[in-house]
């Protein structure tokens, strides 16, 4: 019902065209996708981590497979950065710490190519700078990792019912074009490539984000801090980088690089002069006619 196109005249009928069933029997794929019950197949264990050793948040989900990629979702924008951009447009722009449709790819394959027949758990473990996707099962019929980041190899889902449902669902577009368009999508946001790997029967992911001196902790704090720096520079249009850092205290200097920089890139500030004898000027801040 998620796909307008797809017409369902029965629940019985949907399950025999798509092959779910067999005789008066159910297949493996069917109870992982629809399945009421939680179940320990589908475990995945999602945590955020302060350091490696200090976890501030965890949650196990054993639903349904399909529920369980919005919870997935859900779960990793509840911990990963989220910076408002300052314009001077009614509403303000956002832009998260990692390209959201590119994590969604890797929760969709994570999912989606797991082997549930392995007693492994999957698992999502998000820190301040990076997230850590691993999932039981190796690549399938020999593929090396060096192909699949290649997009050299003929794509043979692992578990081919439950890919032809998402990918009849809208979910992913075709058959192994999603490793690449990851890639693109991070490149795209200037962020360094996913590292893939083999690990104890599995597939190992690792993510990269935004270094910590170049964003803050939550979007208030972003927010909040670029407008004390716009008060600050109304208030003395000289005072430096150091002074701003330590006015604000919660800030590097780096941080303020970044911060003025932004600024600038958005127009709200300028740089008259130069480094060492300039100034800051004020154009427009939000919420100002």
């Amino acid at each position: 019902r998620r796909n307008p196109e797809q017409k369902i005249e029965s629940t019985q009928e949907f399950l025999r065209k798509k092959g779910l069933t067999k005789g008066p029997a159910i297949t493996n794929a069917c109870y992982l996708m629809f399945c009421k019950e939680q179940n320990l197949f589908t475990n995945i264990q999602m945590g955020y981590f302060a350091s490696e050793t200090i976890i501030k948040d965890e949650v196990t989900t054993s639903n349904d497979i399909i529920t369980q990629v919005e919870e997935a979702m859900e779960f990793l924008k509840k911990h990963i950065n989220k910076e408002i951009i300052i314009t001077e447009q009614v509403e303000n722009t956002q832009r998260w710490q990692y390209p959201l449709e590119g994590i969604r790819e890797l929760v969709l394959n994570m999912i989606i190519h797991r082997d549930y027949t392995s007693p492994a758990d999957s698992l999502i473990k998000i820190f301040p700078e990076h997230i850590i996707f691993y999932n039981p099962g190796t690549l399938p019929n020999q593929i090396t990792i060096e192909q699949l980041l290649a997009n050299d190899y003929v794509s043979y889902p692992r578990n081919r019912q439950i890919a032809q449902i998402v990918k009849e669902m809208g979910w992913i577009e075709k058959y192994g074009t999603g490793i690449k368009r990851v890639c693109n999508l991070f490149s795209e946001y200037k962020l360094p490539a996913p590292e893939f790997k083999t690990l104890q029967n599995g597939l190992y992911v690792k993510i990269q984000g935004i270094p910590k001196t170049t964003q803050e902790t939550t979007q208030e704090t972003t927010q909040e801090t670029a407008l004390r720096i716009i008060a600050l520079l109304r208030k003395n249009p000289a005072v430096t980088r150091k002074q701003l850092a330590q006015t604000l205290g919660n800030i590097t200097e780096d941080g303020v690089k970044y911060q003025l920089d932004r600024l600038k890139k958005q127009q709200i500030i300028t740089r008259i002069g130069s480094t060492k004898s300039g100034y800051w000027k004020v154009n427009k801040a939000e919420g100002e006619q």
